[in-house]
């Protein structure tokens, strides 16, 4: 046996010196295990790398000559070059210098005049809002006045504002503010007639009620609901206060306890009167000044006929169902503004108390009442900058208290939370821009308002500061580039000049990169040794060596044979265990990335370790240590390495889980050593390699062969040495004897370096799959370890976020979020079921170009991760949909989708003649007819949508046939009309859990407007109805569509049917998938399914043991469906090699099943019949039932 990589070769006594000594050297970095290290028994001066000259060499002393010429004449053309350069390096610097100062000057005068002109703009806005905004309060309270005064049997505090909601909702508007509520002043001498005027006049409250739900304002009912059953409600019978009315009777507070009571002393009273909108809170009555944020505030107001406005107030985020009260209370105003239920995010809001007059026009004008509204002071920042503004962050802060930072990018404001913190979002506190109400004249002072506000508790300040990003957008690298680009001129003059010295040398300069480069292949090829041996040796110079041989012309009387024997050596041979069968389920790109990713792994091990690689032959690695440098403690290295790759191995594969997909975690790792004499050459010829040669070499080969997935088998040699070393603890004798071949029987051990049980459980033993009989309601069931379950959940939402990113990307940003999420949910009529949705033809989208540019010009966007969550968590609930079944369980799904993936990167490469694409610079052109080629099938929503059924095609699936489910589940049999019974269940509970309303997120992300959701849903009903191939009916009208399809006369749908016929054909392929698969993936398959009907059998859920029927069945099945249904992939020309490769497997499977069948089955039906399982459920004992159970 011989195997192939670097180079060795036997060495005469005059080589050995050199030789032995420089592979050391290059040896003696890596591991620090002192075995690791190669013995040194010769040593002289050579360094490995450079030339060893004897004095008698003649050669040697010749090429010491000429490079101490070709020294000695490059110093004088290098000081020459250096004079010119140095004139051209001063000049080089000043201009660049000029250059620059005055592009970064331009630079920052443009960074300032933008941030001023921002800022201006939102200083602006600050201030303006008690000069403009607020004013607009100011005028509700003059239409009081002036309602007042006009009615003549009506006074203050006893005045009920006609049309206060109307009134109130264009002052919101005009103010920006989103609450007002109408307080009147009451003294000791007007209370109890206030009191009484309250009761009698509440019916104001339903007026209010009545404009929300005209205005769709009904979530503020809901709140009201809310709040009483949550206990918030007042009129306590205990309060002494009588709430019969609506309202309370007297002007009251609250107590410690939240109870309700009559607020004494003297006055003046402020008590909540009109409010818009009304925001479910019955709390009419309350006195404002008992309230501890509003007291100070509302006081002042009226005791300086001057606005006030109060402190910034802000609650923990939350909607308006939150726990907490003023949580709730902020998210209510705020989503009555903008007209739906919307989150409040924790930034602060303020009230305003603005005095309303007796009288506005007189010069001793009275408060009689106060207008109180609260507003955010993020909406006074919006909307101001143009839409890519890069950003600025504000400060907004008062002395009552504290800081609190936004950052306003565009049009948009993010509150980014309490305190200062400018610091973490800008650079340039030098820049700040500063504004404060202090220049703040009357409001409405040329009018009849003419109202100072008032500063004494609260004086607000706002700070301006430049964004990161806006800084970034404007200092640029620009300055930087365009002084390179004046130094690359300089640059280029010098080489101008310097050109005629680069010709003259270039001839020189070409032969020693080519020697440099032809020495670092050979090096990469072959050990150091054989490197010097093949380069020169001798008998020939190492000019004419190495010509001779990388021209391959070397003649065979040129030299000795290259080659050594190493009689202390270990030969370590492994291979991956399952790997045929894994890679028959794969992509070719997702075979490499698996060898790739573990092999390279290997080779840093093997570096480290000083341990010599020989190759890889397909899905094993060779490698051996004692070579080229001797080592006395080669077994020793090469059992350290084996143990490293070994643990290495189950780490990879399990991290490669999550992107290679299923079963990855089950490969295991078989690893083979012997140790003993080794013959390494150089077998010269064309693509010469170093291999390694004899019986030792075949030896570890039937070790590793012989072994088991996941364990060190060693051989005696081997063990022998370890045991020598004082590692006897590491080996234990094999209890069986191995029969190897062309050796006959061996005595083995199995090497376990950690000093665990060597028979131990490996990192995939004990299977991620544990099967029991039955469970306690009588299933059957097979529990999927957790952790595989989540690796297979982390799979799958990659898969899906992959397939999600090619819908974004192309999505056009006009049309995006402009959607109404309600839109975006479907559910199916009443009276209809999901069957009654099937298309005869799924009409498919026309090629869209101005995507597909969008798509190519964007690159790779990244999904965000609260809609990565949501995806994660769509993919949770639908696994934990799945029945703990033995075969239609969710790894089947997995199994299932990884196919479907597989078939769809094949359909999206089709294998098009040259001449029939556009010119190869048209990649619009190119894109269009790849579409037209597989019938539409590159549009993603739709590509997105059959991998999504094949995930949920058997979610909830019961372990039995439709016609079984139907005697089961006589309710759910009705509902679908006892057709596809399955199909449609797992279908509409997979539907349902996606249009909840905690994915709508989710569903905005994946669809701009309700046609995109309704060509996902088309697609999904198809597919997901496919599955059903028992159905007669199903069945025919499949076969007339192929027909029409394939054989019948073209028309304008011919397209679409086709992609039609192709997308129920891939789900059926891939449901199947294992019976056109590596036998032992059929095989593992198979198991699964008869277990699952054997156990169905066992509870009297199926007429007839599989036992019966397994055999001649499975023939059939092959016959008559998957046989055909492999030629019909075939013949939809669109999967390339696919498609043969599915009916290959196909063929072969049957073939193997027809020889091996009974065999196979009558292992099975041992297993089951060893099993326990558990009395048959009541429910299938009765004889009348029973005696109709479905086979």
């Amino acid at each position: 046996m011989n195997l192939s990589t670097a180079s060795s070769s036997k060495v005469t006594k005059a080589d050995d010196d050199r030789s032995v000594d420089s592979l050391s050297n290059s040896n003696n970095s890596g591991d620090d295990d002192d075995e690791s290290k190669p013995n040194h028994h010769h040593r002289d001066h050579s360094v490995a790398g450079e030339s060893t000259c004897h004095d008698t060499t003649s050669g040697c002393s010749e090429d010491d000559g000429a490079m101490a010429i070709g020294k000695e004449e490059s110093a004088q053309v290098f000081r020459l070059r250096l004079l010119v350069l140095l004139a051209i390096l001063l000049a080089a610097v000043a201009v660049s210098l000029v250059v620059f100062f005055l592009t970064t000057n331009s630079e920052v005068d443009e960074f300032e005049t933008q941030f001023e002109g921002a800022s201006t703009k939102i200083l602006t806005s600050f201030e303006e809002i008690v000069d403009r905004k607020l004013s607009a309060i100011g005028s509700l309270g003059l239409q009081a006045s002036l309602f007042a005064a006009s009615q003549p049997n009506q006074s203050w505090p006893c005045v009920t504002i006609n049309d206060f909601q109307i009134r109130a909702a264009v002052t919101r508007e005009l103010s920006g503010a989103l609450f007002t509520r109408l307080i009147p002043v009451v003294v000791e001498e007007t209370r109890e007639k206030w009191e009484t005027y309250a009761v009698q006049n509440f019916g104001w409250i339903k007026n209010a009620e009545a404009y929300n739900d005209e205005n769709g304002l009904s979530f503020y009912k809901n709140r009201r609901r809310s709040l009483q059953d949550d206990g918030y409600a007042i009129g306590s019978n205990e309060s002494g206060i009588d709430f019969s009315s609506g309202m309370g009777n007297k002007i009251y507070e609250f107590d410690e306890t939240f109870t309700p009571a009559p607020v004494t002393g003297p006055g003046p009273y402020f008590p909540l009167w009109q409010e818009a909108p009304t925001n479910g809170r019955d709390i009419s009555g309350f006195d404002t000044k008992a309230y501890p944020d509003y007291s100070p505030y509302i006081v002042k107001a009226w005791e300086t006929a001057e606005m006030t406005i109060g402190g910034l107030d802000t609650a923990p985020p939350g909607n308006t169902t939150d726990n907490d009260i003023s949580t709730s209370y902020f998210a209510l105003l705020e989503s009555g503004k903008a007209g739906k239920q919307v989150m409040y995010m924790g930034d602060p809001m303020s009230s305003v108390f603005f005095p309303v007059f007796d009288d506005f026009n007189s010069e001793d004008r009275v408060v009689v009442a106060l207008i109180l509204a609260v507003f955010k002071w993020a909406f006074y920042f919006q909307n101001l900058l143009p839409p890519h503004f890069a950003g600025l962050v504000l400060v907004l802060e008062n002395n009552c208290d504290g800081a609190f930072t936004y950052k306003v990018v565009g049009e948009n404001v993010e509150y980014l939370g309490e305190g200062d913190l400018h610091e973490d979002f800008s650079r340039r506190d030098d820049m700040v821009q500063t504004r404060d109400f202090g220049s703040t004249n009357n409001i409405g002072e040329d009018s009849a308002l003419n109202v100072a506000l008032n500063q004494d508790i609260c004086s607000y300040k706002l700070s301006v500061y430049p964004a990161k990003e806006l800084e970034d957008e404007y200092l640029t690298w620009l300055p930087l580039i365009v002084t390179l680009s004046v130094a690359m001129v300089f640059v280029l003059t010098a080489i101008v000049f310097l050109s005629f010295n680069h010709y003259v040398e270039r001839r020189q300069t070409l032969v020693y990169d080519q020697a440099v480069k032809s020495t670092a292949i050979v090096s990469s090829l072959f050990p150091e040794a054989v490197r010097d041996r093949l380069m020169g040796n001798q008998y020939a110079s190492g000019k004419t060596r190495l010509k001779a041989f990388m021209s391959g012309n070397e003649e065979d009387g040129i030299g000795q044979p290259i080659a050594d024997l190493f009689p202390h050596c270990t030969v370590f041979f492994g291979d991956i265990s399952g790997f045929t069968a894994w890679s028959s389920t794969r992509d070719p790109a997702h075979v490499f990335t698996l060898l790739e990713t573990i092999y390279q792994a290997f080779d840093t091990i093997a570096k480290k370790r000083n341990v010599f690689k020989v190759e890889t032959i397909g899905d094993s690695y060779v490698a051996v240590t004692g070579l080229p440098n001797p080592n006395d403690k080669h077994a020793l290295v090469m059992t350290r390495f084996a143990s490293a790759c070994l643990a290495k191995f189950g780490d990879l594969t399990r991290m490669l889980e999550h992107s290679l997909g299923p079963d990855t975690c089950d490969l295991g790792l078989r690893i083979g050593l012997h140790s003993g004499p080794v013959t390494a050459g150089v077998l010269r010829g064309d693509r010469a390699r170093f291999q390694l040669f004899g019986d030792t070499v075949n030896t570890a080969a039937r070790m590793e062969s012989s072994g088991k997935p996941n364990q060190i088998q060693v051989s005696k040699a081997t063990a022998d040495l370890l045991i020598e070393l004082g590692k006897e603890h590491w080996v234990e004798r094999r209890s069986d004897l191995v029969n190897v071949k062309g050796k006959g029987i061996l005595d083995s051990f199995w090497l376990d370096v950690n000093g665990k049980s060597p028979s131990g459980a490996s990192h995939s033993d004990g299977a991620d799959l544990r099967f029991s009989a039955v469970s306690s309601d009588g299933s059957s069931a097979l529990q999927m370890d957790a952790r595989k379950e989540e690796r297979l959940i982390r799979w799958m939402t990659d898969l899906f976020l992959k397939r999600m990113e090619a819908i974004v990307v192309r999505q056009d940003p006009d049309k995006v979020g402009k959607c109404d999420p309600s839109s975006l949910v479907y559910h199916v009529p009443e009276g209809k079921t999901s069957l009654d949705e099937v298309a005869e033809v799924i009409k498919m989208p026309h090629f869209d170009a101005k995507a597909d540019a969008r798509a190519k010009s964007r690159g790779n966007m990244k999904i965000p991760l609260d809609i990565v969550d949501q995806l994660h968590k769509v993919v949770t609930g639908l696994a934990r949909m799945y029945k703990p079944n033995p075969f239609h369980n969710f790894e089947h799904a997995c199994h299932t989708v990884m196919n479907v993936d597989k078939f769809l990167n094949r359909i999206v490469t089709p294998d098009v003649e040259e001449e029939n694409l556009k010119s190869e610079g048209d990649q619009a052109g190119i894109a269009a007819t790849v579409h037209s080629y597989t019938h539409g099938m590159t549009d993603p929503i739709t590509l997105l949508a059959i991998v999504f059924s094949a995930l949920v095609h058997d979610t909830d699936h019961r372990g039995v046939s439709n016609a079984q489910l139907a005697k089961e589940e006589e309710t759910m049999a009705a509902l679908y009309h006892n057709k596809s019974i399955a199909e449609q269940n797992s279908l509409d509970l997979a539907w349902d859990l996606l249009m909840l309303d905690e994915y709508s997120n989710l569903r905005a992300a994946l669809f701009v407007d309700r046609a995109e959701l309704m060509r996902f849903r088309q697609v999904v009903v198809n597919v997901v109805l496919a599955t059903d191939i028992f159905d007669p009916e199903l069945n025919g009208l499949r076969k007339g569509r192929w027909n029409r399809a394939f054989n019948g006369v073209q028309d304008e749908n011919h397209n679409d049917l086709r992609a039609t016929i192709v997308i129920e054909h891939i789900i059926q392929g891939s449901d199947v998938s294992h019976t056109m698969q590596h036998w032992h993936i059929y095989r593992k398959w198979n198991q699964r399914l008869f277990k699952e009907m054997w156990v169905a059998f066992k509870q009297g859920r199926m007429g007839k043991s599989p036992a019966e029927f397994w055999y001649k069945g499975e023939l059939g099945f092959f016959d008559n469906y998957i046989i055909p249904l492999a030629k019909k992939l075939k013949e939809c020309n669109v999967f390339g090699v696919s498609s043969d490769e599915c009916l290959n497997y196909a063929m072969h499977n049957r073939r193997e099943w027809e020889a091996r069948g009974v065999e196979v089955t009558a292992e099975m039906i041992e297993e089951m019949e060893q099993m326990d399982f558990m009395p048959t459920p009541e429910k299938f004992q009765d004889e009348e039932y029973a005696s109709q159970v479905d086979v």
